[in-house]
């Protein structure tokens, strides 16, 4: 079973943490505003520095889980030529509901391509798109045709987005499963032109609904 193997070393009293095995990009997929698809396994490797990570804790009545985040820096395999974005979304053994959608915030403005990592037997999505808002992109795990949700006491495989983003910060996500709850990610950081265009966005659509 491949792993992710990292080291780490102290320079100028800095920690620099290196992904030696991260399975990443043999095959990727440009995920386009509007667009979904089918995801792509990916055989790495992946070489770079991770700059930033985050785990934070998600529960509804129904199920429970975490949520994990990690950016990297300087992957020589990302063709967008900037920050890597490694998620993973797991599910407590006390759940009594699967997880079948995550959708994470903070891509205006930001190209994507695409994968998961071919080294685990955790759960592959189904699908993955950026069809609801060129903010977000979304992950979809089904209970058909071969595919699994992720169940109680199971992960995710590793969701990578690979980015032209230089800059990142903590957003949110959702997941979703007959209840929708919220949890902490990190994300990029969009162009400050497609941060305001959203923000338009956002009010153009509230001035339509208190029209109606």
């Amino acid at each position: 079973m491949k792993s992710i193997f990292v080291s780490r070393g102290i320079a100028a009293g800095v920690v620099a943490v290196s992904v030696a095995s991260l399975s990443a990009v043999s095959q990727a997929a440009i995920l386009n505003v509007g667009a979904s698809q089918f995801p792509v396994a990916n055989e790495g490797p992946i070489t770079g520095t991770i700059v930033g990570t985050l785990t934070t804790n998600f529960s509804t009545s129904l199920y429970g889980g975490t949520l994990s985040s990690e950016v990297i820096s300087g992957d020589t395999t990302n063709p967008l030529g900037g920050l890597t974005f490694v998620y993973t979304l797991s599910n407590f053994g006390t759940s009594t509901s699967s997880l079948s959608r995550l959708t994470l915030n903070g891509f205006v403005g930001i190209q994507t391509d695409t994968s998961w990592f071919v080294g685990s037997p955790r759960i592959i999505p189904a699908a993955v798109d950026r069809t609801s808002s060129p903010d977000v992109i979304g992950w979809s795990w089904l209970s058909f045709g071969g595919n699994q949700l992720i169940g109680p006491n199971s992960s995710s495989s590793q969701l990578i987005v690979q980015t032209n983003a230089t800059s990142f910060n903590p957003n949110v996500a959702s997941i979703i499963d007959g209840l929708v709850t919220q949890s902490g990610i990190l994300a990029p950081i969009p162009t400050p032109g497609a941060a305001a265009l959203l923000g338009l966005g956002g009010l153009v659509m509230a001035g339509r609904r208190r029209g109606r």
